[in-house]
């Protein structure tokens, strides 16, 4: 039995919210679409951190909204087969 392991990928990137730079999976970590609010800004999710998801969801929850999703593994590194 071989005692190898494939590496995990450490994704990193700035928060859409806040610019800092933090470590993400890209499948998992909670992110918006900017262009659907404003069609002229590019499409794409963009990531956010946990700091600033934290604060997010206090305000949706406040507002009656639901808060979106955070996934166990939303900020930890992926595995390299799944890039």
């Amino acid at each position: 039995m071989s005692h190898y392991q494939e590496p995990n990928a450490y994704i990193f990137g700035p928060c859409y919210a806040c610019g800092r730079g933090f470590v993400f999976n890209p499948h998992r970590v909670p992110s918006y679409d900017p262009s659907l609010d404003d069609p002229s800004k590019p499409a794409g999710r963009q990531p956010i951190c946990s700091t600033c998801i934290v604060v997010i969801n206090e305000r949706r929850k406040a507002s009656g909204l639901e808060p979106w999703t955070v996934y166990p593994d939303s900020y930890e590194p992926v595995h390299i087969s799944e890039l």
